[in-house]
């Protein structure tokens, strides 16, 4: 159980204990064949309805607490539960036992937990910016109003696709396939030419 929801079960009883003191105080004194009268009379009806007033906030900062949304009353409820007092003090008792635990179970109301942590993607304003994991594909940022837009490079143009060959047509069955004719191997030239005969030399003239 929270203890929230424990804090809220002290108020209760605190409230419990303000109404049967608020009850005592106005039948009490006529059990005991007391019948007062005067200032006493007024300064007895003055306390029973504080008494029944701060049971009454009590048993709204106890419900507050059992739902867990709102902080504020139940910690009101906690306060004036003190003020109770009850039979023996014991309102006063539980209302301060259900205070302690309202203020130490603030994080489970609404509103006062801890922040949720948004997904990777736009921040909620005022959220400071997180960098995304190693092997996160990076995002891109529209730019700031104002700014001019960036233009970007178109992409190579491609070669163009050569047309497939033209299909051959079907054989014949039992037809053989047309011998390819032999391809002529490259002669160079220098082995094409033919060599040319040296002319003698003529012998020197004598003199």
């Amino acid at each position: 159980m929270e203890k929230r929801m424990i804090g809220g079960i002290f108020l209760l009883l605190s409230c419990v204990m303000g109404i049967i003191l608020a009850a005592a105080m106005q039948i009490g004194w006529g059990i005991a064949g007391f019948d007062p009268t005067g200032t006493f009379e007024t300064i007895l009806l003055v306390c029973t309805a504080l008494v029944l007033v701060f049971s009454l906030l009590a048993l709204l900062g106890g419900i507050s607490a059992f739902s867990g949304k709102s902080y504020g009353l139940a910690l009101m409820g906690g306060i004036f539960g003190i003020f109770t007092i009850g039979y023996a003090l014991l309102g006063s008792v539980f209302g301060l036992i259900g205070l302690i635990l309202i203020l130490l179970s603030k994080d489970e109301f609404e509103g006062h937990g801890p922040a949720p942590v948004p997904a990777y993607g736009a921040p909620p304003p005022g959220y400071p910016p997180q960098a995304p994991p190693p092997g996160y594909p990076p995002q891109q940022q529209a730019p700031p109003p104002g700014y001019p837009p960036q233009q970007q490079a178109p992409p190579p143009a491609q070669p163009p696709m050569q047309a497939p060959p033209p299909p051959q047509p079907p054989m014949a069955p039992g037809a053989e396939p047309a011998a390819e004719p032999p391809i002529e191997a490259e002669v160079p030239a220098e082995a094409t030419e033919e060599p040319t005969a040296e002319e003698p030399e003529e012998p020197p003239k004598e003199e």
